[in-house]
Formats: C-alpha cells, structure tokens, sequence
C-alpha cells in the first residue's frame, strides 16, 4: 500500500483535525500533503503557506537571525532525519507585527527506511512569548528598583522579594521566598504594627504604614508602606504587592525640620517686637503671639490664630488699608527693598516703629510699640519750646517798662502754649481785699480789672495764696478744698491749675489755668505755669522797684533844688553883692555870675517833675529864661502860639526836657549864634522845633559827639514815651532842626508826624516802585534809598522804619539791622526775599527782623504791614519768633559743624573732590593722580565720611557752598 493509503486508512481527519496545534505533513519533495485546520489559521494569518521551502517567507531565529532555508525544521527532518523538539522562530508579518512559532519536526520513513515525508507540528507562542518578556521586564524593573518589592499570593505566601528588599532588610530572595509574610514580617516590624497593617489591607484593599524596621543585622531603618491588593480574574484577591521605602533620610530631614521650625517659633514668639510674615497677595502666613494680642487690641476684637492666618491684612485691620502704610508695605514689596518707618495708627493715639523686609515670597514684618517714646519726645519737645518761650519771655520782661502790656501778652502766650481756652493773673489787693484780675484771656468783655476773687478757701485763686504753692484741680465744681469764685461761675470750667506770683512782701497774685473739657495738667504743665509766674513776679518787682527809685529820685531831685536854692544860689548872691565896687565888673563876676545861671538851670531842671501841676506856658517861658542866661551872648528867641492853658502833666515836662536838650546841644556843641525854639499846638498835639545856625554834629568826632548822640537818643526815648515823634535834621555849615511833636491830652493816636522810612534794594525799579507806593500814603516819607550796604550804612540815622533786601551785591542784607537799631534804638526793619528758605528768614529774625515779605507779595501789603509795624503791633506770633531764632540757632551750628568737617579736608581730598566737580570718573582721577582706582575710591569715602553726606553730589554741594572747588564753564 503506497503512503496515501495508508494515511488515508489511519483516518488522520478523525485523529488530528480536531487538535489544538497545527500539524502538517510535508512530502520529501516539498509538497504538502496534509494540513488541519490550525495549520489553516496559521497560513491565513501570515498570508502564505507555512512549511514551504521556498522564498515565499521567511523565519527567524529568537535572536533575529534569518533562517537559512535549508535549516528550516521541516527541511533538516527531512533531509538529514533528524528529530526536532520544541525548536522555537518567529515570523513577520505583512503588518509588521510578530508571530511566534513553537515547532517539532519528525521525519516518516517507509518500509524500506527511506525518508518519504515529514510531519511538522506548529504551535504559536506569540502571546506566551510576550508574557514572558513582560514577565522578563518586569523582573528586571523589580530588581534595578532602589525600593523594595515584596508580594504575596491570596494565601499570603511571599512571592517576590526583590533585591530592593533584599538590601532593604537584609533577607535574602532565597530566605523569603515561599515563606508566610507574618514569619518575615513580625521579626522586623514587629507583631502589633504587622498584625494593623495586614488587618487594613485586607479589609480596605489598601494600606500605608510609617514604622521603624529591625534589620536581619539588627541595625534599625525608617521605612515606609504603601500596599494593594491583586484582584483575580473575577475581581477575587489574588494576592497583595507592597512597595517598601527607606524613608529614613526623609525622616531625619523632618524631624530636623520641625525641630527647627521649633525653635523658629520659639525664637519668633521670644522677640519682645510683634511680628507677622504676608505672602504676596497679603495674606498672613506667620504672626505670634504679641503681634496677634497686638491685632485683637487695634481691631477691638479677640482674634485666635486661626482666625487670623490666611486672612487678608486690609481686611483684618481695615483702618491702615489706603494709609501710609499700605503704601510702604507696596513699595517695599515692588522694589525689593527694606524699610523702617514710624507709624501713627489712624483714629489712635498708638506710635509704632515698623520694619519691613521683603522676599520674592512676601514680607516679614517687625512692629514695636513706641507710643511711651514719642510722648517722650513730644514732652520734650514740649517742654524745650516752653524754654524757649521762657528765656524770650524773660528777655523781654527785663526790657520792658510797660508791666500791663508784658502780662496781657503772657497770658495769651500761655493759652496758645498750653492750648487751652482760659488763662488769667489775678493781683492781690492791699488790706485783705481779695484779688482782682488783672489780665486775662478767654473770659468776657469787661472782665479784667474789675473781676474778683475772694480770699482763702472762697475761691481757687485765694487758696492758692493761702497755701503758698501750685494748686491743680480736675475738677473746681466739686473739690471740696474751694469754693467757685464769682469770675467762673457760668462759665464751664473744669478743670485748673494755679501758681503763687511771688511779690517783695507779700505774694503779688495768682497765674491760673483753666479748661472747659476734662483735662489733667501734667507736672511740666504745673512747672511752666510757675516759670512764667516767676518771670511776671520779677517783672512786677522791678516794675514796683523803678517806681520806689524814682520817689527816692523825685524827692532826692527836691531836696537837691532846695538846697541848691536855699543854700549855693543864696549864697553865690550874697557873695556877689558883698563884692567891691571896683570887682564887680570884673571876671571874677562874670564867673560867678554863670555859675549862678547854671544853678538856676539844675533848679529849673530838678523842679520840673515837682511842677508837673503848673501851667505848661509858664514853665516854658521859665525854661527859655534860664537858657538864655546860660547861652548868652548868643541869641534865644521863643515863638508860641496857641498853647494850652493848663498843665500838661508829664507830657508836657518831657517836651520841656527835650527842648532843654535840643538847647544845650545848639548850645555847646553846635557853635550856634542864634537858637530859634518855637512851640505851638496844633491838630491834637503839642509842636516844638529847635533851630540852630551852627555847624551842626553830624560830622563831630570825639566826646562832644558821643555826648550829643547820647543825648539825641535820649530825646527820641522821651518822645516815644508819651506816643510822640523827633525829627532831627542836620548838615554841616546849615546847623540843625529838631522837631518833636506829642499828643495833647484828651486827644487819641500819636502825633501826625509821618514814618521816616530807607528803602535798602539793589535793583532800581523796584526800589522806586515801592517808593511810589509808600510816597502816597500820608503815614510814611521815603528818606532815603541805598542800593548797597556800603551806601545804606550812611544813611542810618534819624529812621524810623527800613525795609531792607535780603539780597545785596555786597553783602547780606539782615545784617544792617543791628547797626539801625544800634543808632535809633526804636526803629523797625521789614526784610524782602525772593526765596521761601526758613533758614535765610530765620537769620534774619535773629538780626532784629519784625517780618520777611516775599518779593512777590502785593506792595500794598508791604505798606499795610509797615503801618502795623509803625502802630507797635507784632507781625509775628511769639511762637514764631521762638522757633524761628532756636531754628536760626540750629542752622548757624549747622554751618559750623560743616566748616569743621570742610577744614578737616586733606589737600589730596580737596583734590579728588575737584575733579569730581570737573565731572572727571573714577578711573579718570586715578590715572590723573598717579593713584589707583581703590585709592580714589577709599579716598571718597574718608570724604562721605568726615563730611556726613551719602553720596558724592551732596559731598559736592558741601564743597562748592564753602568755595572748597570751583565749578569750571567752558567759554564757547
């Protein structure tokens, strides 16, 4: 039976063609002789016939080398016979996808032992293939993992151990494969730990789990757990996968990190300062505990901490958001930049000092509460202003002759010192009769000098000179130690405080305080209250003092013109008549014949304030009598016209004494022929001239001129006295004119005599414009004008009123002051300047200034304020003045430490500092100098640091205000 038959009677259809492999059988020619249905499949998938020995395909080695078609396994069976097991290729197909094959080849022999065919069995392993290098993959991924990799099955058998493990713990793969994961697990965790993890495992199908692990050396390891649990093919637990990390360094890291944490918080919460950190959209991201009571007092809420982190600072604080310090807080945060600052918290009396530090993630922020210091300072402040107030105070009570003027002013500078409503001096009364005020400031019309306090307890003032020392009261309604006087019943006040105003013998009366709001004076308040106290007793005791002197003077001045008059006149004419005949024309006669004229002259002089009562004709006529024997041979007339018939009291003694002056100097000095005195009244004042022919003083040098300008000022402070005016004009080879004029009495205002003003301004037009100016107003006579210092150092005498440039080509103009008020004692300058500097206007009040106008102001302005000035009143606030002399005073020791520094300069710095006025660089000026760079640049610093300054352009300004360098212009 041939091949086929045989086959055919095996059935091979009913014994292979239900099998799962392919199988075909190939003749020793290459046909194909049987094939099943896998081997069907198999063909249809690669697109060809598989077991073919032709180019129709090929197949490749696992390494992916061709195989040469005479080694394919179907081939080598059957034309060598040999036997193929489980040889395994693979193919490529026309997707470019892979098949795996698994192939065994036999070869079948016939009777007579010839290779007839070969039988080829095909099964395919691509996807056992591919399972198996993920498989493979995967182990190599399991052992280059640093982490440790343990599973187990659903019966909780270990399964893998990875190399991970293996270094993790100290196990071998070998040790816990295949071992219960609690016999591993209890030796390196421990029971309890293992027994938790494996119970939330398997009941949440997940766990992770931080614990400390014993090593198989007994060495300790920080790991951490992260399992899961394997789902099976119906979603049943397969088995569980752990993955096993030594967090030991992370932990270290942590523990190390909220250690210092710790001790950032304990250090933060140390700081005595508040202290809170902002993230950049403002929200609070730190605060402790002093910064949050801090923000629980300002926002009148008790926050926690919790309320506050994460909250928005605006929102929190509400009251700062739009102040300044928002607007620190932004700019501090935009330009990166650190500050410090002062803050006043808005609607509060709370001072802060605050200091931000920015980082591109926020801001950290430092508060101190410094509202004790600044209450300091303002106290100081304060109580430095009261001083000054004081010393001025004083100043003027010792130049003063006018005690009502001194205390009306005192009693408004205390009110405006101490800011209150009410302030009053109350003078005690001879004989027990109370007090009575006698200057105030807040209380009705008519109050002064009429109202009163009783004495002792029945009122705040009489207890207080009871006592002997301050009183302070917060509230006079209800202190049960006085009762409320008539003079603040109905007037709500609260609270007060009095001081004792000392007196020669017996206390001269009380300075009070007083408030219509609560309010507590302070301590210093008391003390200040008590300075200026001291300052009006002094006041009232020279005062009281001058007044006894000239009683003593007055009665001493008679008693000396009796016995002038009893005794030397009397005798001095009896000696004359006792003379011989052939003496009596002789000038032994003459002699004694002026001494007596002289004696009758210091009796008319001595008398004058005794005949104060005595018709002012009459006293006149006796003057000019007792002068004309004093001036003979030279000529004195008297002109009068409609004189009063009465007395003019002292008014009209001091015009006699001024014409007696005016006399004696036309007399002795001037080298007159001829005196010509005319008085007169007229338009509500009495008007004396004194005209002279002589040569005049002016130009005089000597005694004699010392002595007439003594006596020139003497006549103008008895003019000024009685509201008067003095004139006096005089040239060489002309003589002299003095004019004097007074008030009448009954009459009001001063004599109309005009203002004599000097104008000092160097640019011409404007100097005659204000002369235009003050030229139509009746109350002013431009005398004269300089546009210079030189020049207006001439034209000084005989001023009542300068107004004066600041600015001069030859100096600075405030510095003509003293020397006009050197030679007319009462006269007053007004200073213009074309700058708003507080320094150049204070040095010019320093110098005597009553005010500085700018050059831009109206110059019916400056007439008005001149006109002020001419009627005594003050341009100025005393506070003002005070703060602009202490301000002038700062400034001129300002300018001393800085020529201190300047002359404290080496040559080599002078040097540097004027090659940097020439605009020449750093490596310019090395080069130049034959220094080097690091040279120059120390260099400047000694410079920035000897002068105080920052920078080099505030060293320069330094420089070129002190003429240290020169600023050189190149000419075109």
């Amino acid at each position: 039976m041939d091949l086929t038959g045989k086959l055919g009677a095996l059935d091979l259809e009913r014994v292979v063609g239900k099998l799962a492999v392919a199988v075909r059988i190939v003749g020793a020619d290459g046909t194909d002789l049987y094939a099943n249905a896998r081997a069907g499949e198999l063909e249809e998938r690669r697109g060809g016939e598989l077991g073919r020995d032709d180019d129709v395909f090929d197949i490749y080695h696992s390494d992916g080398r061709r195989y040469d078609p005479a080694m394919w396994p179907v081939v080598r069976s059957i034309t060598t016979g040999e036997e193929i097991v489980d040889e395994e290729y693979f193919q490529l197909l026309g997707d470019g996808s892979r098949v795996d094959i698994r192939c065994s080849s036999e070869p079948v022999y016939d009777d007579d032992g010839s290779i007839v065919a070969a039988v080829l069995v095909l099964t395919e392993v691509t996807q056992e293939r591919a399972a198996a290098r993920q498989l493979a993959d995967h182990e190599r991924l399991l052992e280059s993992m640093e982490d440790g990799v343990v599973a187990v099955d659903a019966g909780m058998t270990i399964t893998t151990w990875n190399a991970g493990a293996e270094r993790l713990y100290g196990w071998t793969a070998a040790e816990a494969l295949g071992r219960d994961v609690g016999e591993v697990a209890r030796p390196l965790i421990g029971s309890e730990p293992s027994t938790a993890f494996g119970r939330e495992l398997t009941r949440q199908g997940q766990a992770r789990m931080q614990f400390t692990a014993r090593r198989r050396d007994d060495s300790t390891v920080d790991v951490e757990v992260i399992g899961t649990a394997i789902a099976g093919d119906h979603g049943e637990p397969a088995g569980y996968l752990a993955i096993h990390r030594d967090v030991s360094e992370r932990r270290r890291a942590d523990d190390e990190l909220r250690a210092s944490q710790k001790r950032f918080d304990e250090v933060l919460e140390s700081i005595t300062d508040a202290f809170y950190g902002l993230d950049r959209e403002w929200r609070i991201i730190y605060i402790n505990d002093r910064a949050l009571r801090l923000a629980s007092q300002l926002a009148g809420i008790a926050f926690e901490r919790a309320d506050v982190l994460g909250t928005n600072l605006w929102e929190l604080l509400p009251a700062v958001a739009g102040s300044e310090l928002e607007a620190v807080y932004r700019r501090a945060l935009g330009e990166q930049r650190a500050e410090a600052f002062d803050f006043a918290y808005p609607g509060g009396e709370q001072w802060f000092e605050v200091h931000v530090y920015p980082s591109p993630q926020g801001l950290a922020i430092y508060l101190r509460d410094i509202t004790e210091r600044k209450q300091a300072e303002a106290e100081q402040a304060r109580r430095q202003h009261q001083q000054a107030l004081i010393a001025d105070l004083g100043l003027r009570a010792v130049a003063t002759e006018d005690l009502q003027a001194l205390t009306d002013e005192t009693v408004l500078l205390v009110a405006r010192t101490l800011g209150i409503g009410h302030v009053g001096l109350m003078e005690v009364l001879p004989n027990g009769g109370g007090l009575v005020q006698r200057a105030g400031v807040g209380w009705s019309d008519g109050a002064g000098g009429s109202a009163r306090a009783a004495g002792g307890s029945s009122s705040m003032a009489g207890y207080t000179i009871m006592m002997g020392e301050p009183v302070v009261s917060d509230d006079v309604r209800r202190d049960p130690r006085f009762s409320t006087s008539p003079l603040m019943r109905g007037t709500g006040i609260v609270a007060a405080a009095c001081v004792v105003v000392a007196g020669h013998d017996q206390p001269f009366g009380v300075l009070g305080a007083f408030t219509q709001e609560p309010h507590h004076f302070s301590e210093g308040d008391v003390h200040f209250l008590q300075a200026v106290a001291n300052l009006i007793a002094s006041a009232a005791e020279g005062a009281a003092a001058a007044a006894r002197l000239e009683q003593v003077r007055d009665a001493e001045r008679s008693r000396i013109a009796r016995d002038l008059h009893d005794d030397a006149l009397a005798e001095l004419s009896a000696a004359i008549a006792a003379m011989p005949p052939q003496e009596r024309s002789g000038e032994l006669r003459r002699a004694l014949t002026r001494v007596g004229r002289q004696l009758r002259g210091a009796i008319y002089d001595l008398n004058l304030d005794d005949d104060e009562g005595r018709p002012f004709s009459a006293l006149l006529e006796e003057l000019i009598d007792v002068q004309r024997g004093l001036a003979f041979p030279r000529a004195l007339t008297l002109t009068a016209r409609d004189l009063p018939a009465g007395s003019l009291g002292r008014g009209g003694t001091q015009v006699l004494r001024v014409l007696r002056e005016a006399i004696t100097n036309a007399r002795r000095h001037a080298d007159a022929d001829h005196i010509a005195v005319t008085v007169g009244a007229r338009e509500g004042s009495l008007q004396a001239t004194v005209s002279d022919d002589g040569r005049g003083f002016e130009d005089a040098t000597g005694p004699a001129a010392n002595v007439a300008a003594q006596g020139l000022r003497g006549m103008r402070d008895r003019a000024a006295a009685e509201n008067g005016w003095l004139d006096v004009t005089t040239r060489p080879g002309h003589g002299t004119r003095v004019r004097l004029g007074i008030p009448l009495p009954g009459t009001h205002g001063s004599a109309p005599r005009p203002a004599r003003v000097l104008l000092v301004e160097d640019h011409t037009a404007v100097r005659e414009a204000i002369a235009t100016v003050l030229g139509r107003e009746d109350d002013f006579d431009v005398v004269a004008q300089a546009g210079s210092l030189a020049e207006a150092r001439d034209l000084l005498v005989d001023i009542d009123l300068a107004v004066v440039d600041l600015s001069l080509p030859d100096g600075y103009g405030s510095d003509l002051i003293p020397q006009l008020r050197a030679i007319n004692r009462r006269a007053q300058a007004i200073v213009l300047t074309a700058t708003l500097d507080r320094a150049e206007i204070a040095r010019a009040i320093e110098s005597g200034a009553a005010a500085a106008l700018h050059k831009s102001a109206p110059l019916t302005e400056l007439a008005e304020a001149l006109r002020r000035l001419q009627a005594g009143e003050a341009l100025l606030p005393l506070d003002d003045v005070v703060e602009l002399i202490a301000l002038a005073r700062r400034h001129r020791q300002r300018e001393h430490d800085d020529r201190a520094a300047m002359a404290s300069i080496t040559p080599r710095e002078r040097e540097i500092l004027q090659a940097l006025a020439d605009g020449r660089g750093t490596s310019e000026i090395a080069e130049d100098l034959h220094i080097t760079v690091r040279t120059q640049r120390n260099h400047v610093a000694n410079i920035l640091r000897k002068l105080g300054v920052h920078s080099q352009l505030q060293a320069l300004v330094l420089a070129l205000r002190y003429d240290v360098v020169e600023v050189h212009r190149d000419t075109p």
